[in-house]
């Protein structure tokens, strides 16, 4: 499969993932949990837990996907070298995180999903910056 192929499926699972986590952040609007029943019982878990982390999570990934498919291969490459180890390892640490912070100064499931979706973007990009430089530096030692 090319790679191309490869992001559109990535792109498409992104935005699944988004609309999957935005529909668990908002169970009640899309009634999943009753309004009635408290939002200790079912919105909370699913809003904090698994739809606040999916959206913030996915919503970079879906942007960064969608640049590497208006770029060559070589970015793709780059780009793979880092997912493939960076996506599980911040997942697993999310998961692991709590869902509130006891205080000021420690870190619960939002701002360190906030934190490594933050990462993410700034690693690719920065990637994405350092592939473009290399190819224009070996176009000119080339030519």
């Amino acid at each position: 499969m090319g790679y191309t192929k490869v992001l559109n499926l990535l792109i498409i699972l992104s935005i699944i993932a988004v609309a999957t986590g935005y529909i668990l952040f908002y169970p009640e609007q899309f009634g999943i949990c009753m309004r009635d029943v408290g939002d200790e019982i079912c919105g909370a878990p699913l809003a904090r837990n698994i739809g606040e982390p999916l959206v913030l999570g996915a919503l970079p990934m879906a942007l960064i996907f969608l640049i590497l498919r208006f770029l060559p291969s070589r970015y793709f490459s780059a780009w793979l070298k880092f997912g493939t180890w960076y996506i599980p390892l911040a997942a697993v640490i999310i998961i692991w995180a709590p869902v509130s912070g006891g205080d000021i100064f420690s870190f619960d499931k939002e701002s360190i999903t906030w934190f490594f979706s933050g990462l993410y973007v700034a690693v690719c990009l920065t990637l994405i910056l350092v592939q473009f430089l290399m190819g224009r530096l070996r176009g000119k030692i080339t030519a």
